[in-house]
């Protein structure tokens, strides 16, 4: 007895997630080009270095959200 095959589906016919609502959102952070995010196989090879970078790469961020935050309080 030969059973019919199954055609394959494909990701487009797949069903998506859930998706993050707008507010959830975290975009403008990504777009912000002193966030860091190197592929792994650069740590894995210069970690230190990249630790580093990583470091400067959230002081920067950091700096960025006090700065709103100031403004937010200042009016």
């Amino acid at each position: 007895m030969i059973t019919p095959e199954k055609p394959k589906r494909s990701r487009l016919q797949q069903q998506p997630g859930t998706p993050i609502p707008t507010s959830r959102r975290r975009d403008d952070l990504v777009n912000i080009p002193a966030v860091y995010n190197p592929p792994v196989s650069k740590l894995k090879k210069n970690y230190d270095l990249e630790f580093g970078r990583f470091l400067r790469s959230a002081k920067i961020v950091l700096d960025f959200l006090d700065s709103e935050y100031f403004i937010q309080l200042s009016f």
